[in-house]
């Protein structure tokens, strides 16, 4: 949460001097601000961020900043002064995200049936995320599972109406694992598949 947009700023940029004497041959550092919307002060904390940038103080450090489509954000994005490049997702053609669906699957999932794993591209219909909590029901990253499990867990997913959207998906995933909860809570297993996909989005582009 963005409690303070001054003290926020000045912060970062009195760590970025400091490390400046040290940063030779290092690559270049992202700052990831993510669901900027969802802050109170997600304008304000921008419009000081911007400032600061435009002094030429934070020098040498990218910003990936991603929010919904709020009028407010929108205008700061769109000041002629800034030199900021901005995509919206939903613009995006979904033709391109369902190959990189299908990338990120055949990755993924490479001991699977390959026209098996063309339906679930076709099912995941452009959502990223549901194609990555697909991979994490079918090929968990903590238990490595065999080729006919693995087939066993696709075959569930691709039954007629079973799911069929993303909230279906959850939860599907959710009923699948929710009697393992007592077992699983202290390694935090049972929740994991279906919550780190949250963040997931399309690493091809």
């Amino acid at each position: 949460m963005l409690r303070s947009t001054g003290r926020s700023t000045s912060s970062l940029l009195n760590l970025w001097s400091l490390s400046l004497p040290k940063r030779e041959g290092l690559p270049v550092p992202v700052v990831v601000i993510n669901t900027l919307d969802e802050s109170d002060n997600g304008v304000e904390f921008l419009r000081s961020l911007f400032r600061v940038v435009g002094k030429k103080q934070l020098t040498g450090i990218k910003f990936l900043v991603t929010s919904r489509v709020e009028p407010d954000i929108v205008k700061l994005f769109e000041l002629k002064e800034l030199s900021a490049d901005t995509i919206c997702l939903h613009e995006v053609p979904k033709a391109g995200i369902q190959e990189d669906i299908a990338k990120h699957l055949a990755e993924q999932l490479p001991v699977v049936d390959v026209n098996e794993r063309a339906q679930l591209t076709q099912q995941a219909d452009g959502l990223f995320i549901y194609a990555a909590t697909a991979v994490r029901f079918i090929s968990p990253p903590k238990y490595p599972l065999s080729q006919y499990k693995q087939r066993e867990k696709l075959q569930e997913l691709l039954k007629p109406g079973i799911p069929s959207g993303l909230n279906e998906l959850y939860q599907f995933c959710w009923r699948r694992f929710g009697w393992k909860m007592k077992k699983s809570f202290a390694d935090g297993s049972t929740f994991s598949m279906p919550l780190c996909a949250l963040g997931s989005s399309s690493p091809f582009k």
